[in-house]
């Protein structure tokens, strides 16, 4: 991947930092976001080649966030990902 980064959405920022350390130690370019708000403004700022987004997050969960960001005519791939044990996700 290359000219672009990878945003990462969640809103427990110790899996924020887990995620950036571990993708920028392959050498990728990160950037962290609380929730759907931070992601836009960063969607308009920064060239987002790659999101990889909280299914559960308080305000907003990943399935809004989705939508949120098809609105936005974002059309780069989206990794959900999320800590609960449950099969049905």
């Amino acid at each position: 991947m290359t000219g672009g980064e990878i945003a990462i959405v969640d809103d427990d920022p110790r899996i924020r930092a887990l995620l950036r350390d571990e993708l920028e130690d392959l050498g990728h370019r990160c950037i962290e976001c609380n929730g759907i708000q931070e992601l836009l403004a960063a969607l308009e700022l920064r060239q987002i080649q790659l999101i990889f987004l909280d299914l559960q997050m308080p305000e907003v969960d990943g399935l809004e966030c989705l939508q949120r960001l098809a609105e936005n005519a974002y059309q780069g791939p989206v990794l959900m990902f999320s800590g609960l044990d449950d099969p049905e996700l």
